[in-house]
């Protein structure tokens, strides 16, 4: 595994390689400055300046671009979810959009995507409660004009990648077995999984629709990070974001509150333009808290006697909940 110093080092000559206009001489390289790198798990992400003239329009460009780097082989699939984006609308100068692909190294485990301008929705979770309303009604809005995309099933291809309800359930069922209160809600958890579902057919799904993966700026809204691109149910994008916000606003504030105030307004916007139904939403949503409570306590297993009572708490709430109620019960 490389460290960051090897990264830093390795990402002129990955840039010039991935970047097909650069590698056949389209364009000229002119230089790419390194401004941060960070790792996340296996991935290094580099954020850097890169600079160069197109022959076809002789001046000098620059661009703002994310390297990640896997170092090992991966598919194409947030390449193709990116180039299928742009080319179904969403892209600049749309006010909806994805960022622009540079280029993909599948082999190599390189994709290179323009850095999405603004701030994160998440990060407005600790701001101003207008600015954190308005955020999510755009987000929903993205959300539901890319499920109305024609073809977007095929599109996406099958889901080889994200979480499963049940995989999850499993999981927590296995390592949590002595807390009463948080088996009883995976136990139902489980079973309401496995009823038929009763929504409408597979659209294009992100697969890891959350608040930081979503970027706000002068009415933009930017959509990152397309690993986990494809055919699902409407209702599972949904509810899998509202149960994020709930958590990220747990863990960045030490309340449900201001989550619960952005997933009402995100499902307020998004039920007046998306096909995702509230069974099967409030569903994902419990199936999205389980996945939050077994990720939090793989790396924080103190916290156990704190998170499942309270996550066991939401997830019953959620099973049970009416759309009319459900965000102020989940806010107490």
């Amino acid at each position: 595994m490389l460290n960051g110093a090897q990264v830093i080092a390795a990402i002129p000559s990955l840039v010039r390689a991935t970047i097909p206009e650069l590698r056949d001489g389209r364009w000229m390289w002119l230089g790419c400055r390194v401004m941060e790198v960070r790792r996340r798990r296996e991935t290094w992400v580099a954020f850097c300046r890169l600079r160069y003239l197109d022959w076809r329009r002789p001046w000098l460009h620059s661009g703002d671009v994310a390297v990640k780097l896997d170092g090992r082989r991966c598919d194409e699939r947030a390449a193709l979810a990116l180039t299928w984006l742009a080319k179904a609308g969403l892209r600049a100068p749309c006010a909806d959009r994805v960022p622009r692909l540079y280029g993909c190294d599948a082999t190599r485990g390189v994709l290179i995507a323009e850095m999405a301008p603004g701030i994160p929705w998440r990060a407005l979770l600790v701001g101003e409660r207008a600015a954190l309303v308005d955020a999510s009604e755009c987000a929903a809005r993205w959300l539901a004009r890319m499920q109305a995309l024609s073809g977007g099933a095929t599109a996406g291809g099958a889901a080889t990648r994200g979480y499963t309800i049940a995989s999850v359930a499993a999981d927590l069922l296995e390592r949590y077995p002595w807390h009463t209160e948080a088996r009883a809600a995976v136990r139902r958890l489980l079973a309401e999984d496995g009823s038929p579902a009763e929504d409408a057919a597979p659209v294009a799904a992100h697969g890891d629709f959350h608040p930081g993966q979503v970027f706000v700026a002068d009415g933009r809204t930017t959509v990152i990070d397309w690993d986990t691109f494809g055919a699902r149910e409407p209702a599972a994008d949904v509810g899998y974001c509202m149960a994020q916000l709930l958590a990220m606003s747990y863990f960045d504030t030490g309340s449900v509150a201001a989550g619960a105030a952005a997933a009402r307004a995100f499902w307020g916007a998004y039920r007046c333009a998306g096909v995702g139904r509230w069974p099967r939403v409030r569903l994902h949503a419990a199936g999205g808290l389980a996945q939050v409570l077994r990720y939090a306590l793989s790396g924080r297993p103190d916290r156990a006697g704190e998170l499942l009572g309270l996550w066991a708490r939401l997830m019953a709430c959620w099973l049970d909940g009416d759309e009319r109620t459900i965000f102020a019960e989940s806010a107490t």
